[in-house]
Parts: C-alpha cells; structure tokens; sequence
C-alpha cells in the first residue's frame, strides 16, 4: 500500500477509535455514577493508574525495543534485529514472573491502603486483579506491537484495536444491561479486548516481519543491557509523568475522600481521551521521522516535524476550542447529579498545558530517534517532584476539600506548561541543530487560532443556547466546521494547504 492510502487510513482509524472510546465513556459513566457513586468510577482510573506504577519497571527495556528492532530492519539486519527481538521477549516474561506476587498482594490488601467504601471493596479487589492480569499479558506480548511500527503500517494496529473496542463494547452493554452493575465489568472487557489484540498483533508479526521469529537461544544479555543503559531515561520520562499527573487520584484518595477521587476521575476521563486520540495522530508520523533519521535524510526528518506538529495542532484546536465553549453544558448533560460549573473549571485547568503540549507531541519521536532523552527525563523529574512538593504543601494548609481538589489538578497543569513552553522547544531545536526560537512561531499560530476559536464559539453559543444533547451535537457540529476553517487558514502556508487537500482526497502525501 502506497504512503498516501496508509496515512489517510491511519488517521482515518485513529479518529474511529477515539469515537468508540468516547461513547463507551459517554454511556458508561453516568451509569456507573447514577448506579453506585462517583467514586466507584475513580476505582476504575484508579486501576489503570496502579499499572503505570506498576509499569515503571518495564519502560526502560520496551519505550526503547521498538526503535532498536526498527532501525536494524530499515537498515537489513536481520539478525540483529532477531536478537533485539528475542531478547525483548524473554526479559519481558522474567519481568512478569518477578512482578506479578508483589501485585497480588497488593489487591488482597488493597482495603488497607486505600479509602474504599465497604460495599464495594470485594468489586474493587476483583477489578484491579482483573487489570493487573491485563498488565502482565499485554508486558509479555508488547514486542508484538512492533511490526506494523517498523513497516508503517499502523492502520492495521488501529484497526484490530477497533475490532477489539466493539467488542469490548458488546461486552459491557451485555453485562450492564443484564446484571447489577459492579466496577470490575470495565476490567473484564479489556481484558477480553486485549486478547483480541494479543491475537491480532501475533498475526501481524507473522505476516508483515517474517524475518523475525522466537528462537530463545537468540536472548543476549548485552542487547538488554544496552537497550536498558539507553531507556532507563524514558523510565525516568514516565516516573516524571507519574508524579506530574499520575498521582492525582491516589493523593485524593489518601489525603481527601474517594468522593474527592471520583470527583477527579470524570474531568480527567475527558482529557486523557483528547490527549491519547492527539498522541495516536501525532504517532502516525513517527515511522517517517524516524525512517528519515535511520537514511541521515535530517532536512527530510524537519520537514516531517513541522508538518506533523501543524497537522495534529489543527485537530487538537477543533477539540479543545469545542470543549472551551460547551464544556459546562456538556457536564450538565451528562453527569447532572454532579457540580458542572466545578467539573467544566478542572476541565479547563487541564487543557491550559494540553493546548501547548499535543501539537509538540511529534518532538518526542526526535528524541527517541536521536537518543537524546536523558536531559529532558531529568528536567522532567525535577519539575515533577516540585509540583508533588506544592501540592501535598498546599493540602496540608488548606481544609477546604474543593481548594484542594482544585491544587491536586492544578499545580501540575501550571508545572506543565512551563516545561513544555519553553525546555521542551528549546531543546529539540538544539537537536536539530536550529535556534532555541525555532518552534515559537508554530506555537503562536496555533495557540492565537485556538483562542480565535472559542472567541468566536462562545459569541455563536450566544445564538444557539444549548439545553439537550440534540442542540448540543448540532452546536458542535457548526463549532468544528468553523473551527477548521480558522486553523486550517492561520497554520498552513500555501503549498501545505495544497498538501492537506491533497490527503483528504487520498491523491498525494510527498
């Protein structure tokens, strides 16, 4: 298939899968809220949260595998790619074997560490067992995923992981129409759905990188602990991550009320669907980049950057100015036992430094290319512990639940935008041998289009007052249409205009 289709279907399927996840969540969450609690609902975030703990372990060896194994295919090395590859797989089942007592233990006493209201802990248990179990499959089986990395053929992955989404869908409508209602549903289904991908993604493997193939006499201690030396950055990338936002249900948890945790948990299902749909599109670009690298093509490779960064911009644009102008309404409808007004400023709170942060989200795959993640993982961790050291200060002098709610969500969103403002720019255009003002005229163009955005959206909701979820669409419908039309005239000059229409007509992407 040639580079037009793929990327076309790529981000074609990027977007369906963004669809499934938000109508899962927008069916499944009132539901859950209306049925048990809000809190009930944190339990689920909060499970996920645990596998990124849990995770930390591990990134050191699989952020990295992908790009060892790739660059030795791009390069015709076959056998050094079989050695990566095996060596991945066997390191990653000792990782599960080591990991999974501590996780067991962990849930039987989960009751003793966490605030859980006494009629749901047995469902709470059963739910992060059920994770964790997720966990450990998807740790022993993620080299799986580099197949349709290395041959750019993430349409695929995108489109198993849609099939496996319905499914996931069918499941929980089944078990939430026919049974009581209990949280570890949600664990079961993506379960189930990750077995499904588990399958699909063997396939893949089989049929896009025949030349590589389990051998276990392939394992080479070297290969991992090079591999480890390199990637122990990215671990300290996602421990950043962890204490930057990671936290935040687990410290209102401990330190508030499950209540508080629940509260959290529903702008924070919101924003984590923007940024993974955002991520996803940024990824599409990350085999081209990274191709570009492995044939020294650096003027190629810039290019690449800065048409990626305008095109992810664009839709993160529509999103985020959307949800500036209807967000209240939006929670009112979906949610109405909870404080919209409340949910609609944490809401906002989070999207200040996502609106700088998912356009710059293609730099990444520069840093990874290039090897150069140390620098960043440490301004990265020592932003992370100043943001917990202000938040758990600020809680300990506060007594009012909604200041700290509001400092736990807070604190790390204004921590963010200054990293990802201004270290992160700068550099990445050191990188690229640029100067460190490189980046800001990209970054002004699009945060100036974001906030022409919902200027212009708040004067049409003027017109159109929203007040059910039929006006609510429509409203929508007419904010994106407008929305793609400011972003699409400010960001792009003359010949990436040409270039976009040329991608939605299927026709072109060099």
């Amino acid at each position: 298939m040639s580079d037009k289709k793929q990327f076309v279907i790529n981000f074609a399927t990027q977007i369906l899968f963004c669809i499934i996840n938000l109508s899962i969540s927008f069916f499944l969450v009132p539901h859950i809220v209306s049925s048990i609690d809000g809190s009930a609902y944190g339990f689920i975030n909060l499970s996920n949260d645990f596998v990124n703990y849990a995770s930390l372990i591990t990134v050191a060896l699989n952020s990295i595998a992908g790009r060892y194994i790739t660059l030795a295919i791009h390069k015709k090395k076959v056998k050094e790619a079989n050695t990566y590859y095996n060596s991945v797989i066997i390191a990653n089942i000792i990782m599960a074997l080591v990991i999974t007592v501590p996780l067991l233990v962990f849930t039987m006493y989960i009751d003793k560490f966490l605030n859980i209201p006494i009629d749901i802990v047995n469902d709470v248990k059963l739910l992060f067992i059920i994770v964790f179990t997720n966990f450990i499959l998807s740790l022993i089986t993620s080299v799986l995923t580099v197949a349709t990395f290395a041959t750019n053929k993430l349409y695929l992955n995108s489109i198993a992981s849609i099939t496996s989404q319905v499914s996931r869908c069918i499941i929980l409508l089944i078990l939430y129409s026919f049974f009581k209602t209990s949280v570890w549903y949600v664990g079961f289904a993506s379960l189930i759905s990750t077995l499904i991908l588990i399958i699909a993604n063997y396939k893949f493997t089989r049929k896009l990188t025949p030349q590589l193939y389990f051998d276990y006499k392939l394992f080479d201690f070297k290969c991992i602990k090079e591999m480890l030396k390199n990637g122990i950055w990215n671990t300290v990338n996602r421990l950043s991550g962890i204490l930057q936002n990671g936290l935040d249900l687990l410290i209102s948890n401990v330190f508030v009320s499950s209540a508080a945790m629940g509260i959290i948990a529903l702008p924070r299902t919101i924003t984590s669907i923007i940024f993974s749909l955002f991520g996803s599109i940024a990824s599409i670009f990350n085999p081209k980049i990274m191709q570009a690298y492995a044939e020294d093509d650096f003027e190629s490779m810039k290019r690449q950057l800065d048409f990626a960064i305008k095109f992810t911009s664009i839709f993160s644009n529509i999103c985020i100015a959307v949800f500036v102008v209807l967000g209240t309404e939006f929670y009112h409808l979906w949610v109405p036992t909870q404080d919209s007004q409340f949910l609609y400023l944490l809401s906002i709170i989070a999207l200040l430094s996502l609106s700088i942060g998912i356009p710059l989200e293609p730099v990444y795959c520069i840093h990874t290319s290039t090897n150069k993640i140390k620098k960043p993982a440490i301004f990265g961790l020592v932003s992370s512990l100043i943001t917990i050291i202000i938040v758990i200060l600020g809680i300990m002098f506060t007594n009012d639940d909604k200041i700290k709610i509001i400092l736990i969500s807070g604190v790390s969103s204004f921590v963010s935008i200054f990293r990802l403002g201004i270290y992160i720019p700068i550099y990445t255009a050191h990188l690229l041998n640029e100067k460190s003002t490189y980046f800001y005229p990209l970054i002004g163009k699009y945060l100036f289009s974001l906030s022409l955005c919902a200027v212009v959206g708040l004067l049409i909701k003027q017109i159109l007052p929203v007040n059910n979820f039929i006006v609510f669409f429509i409203s929508c419908a007419v904010l994106v249409v407008i929305n793609f039309i400011i972003n699409f005239t400010i960001n792009f000059n003359k010949e990436e205009k040409t270039k976009i229409m040329l991608i939605i007509k299927n026709r072109s992407l060099n």
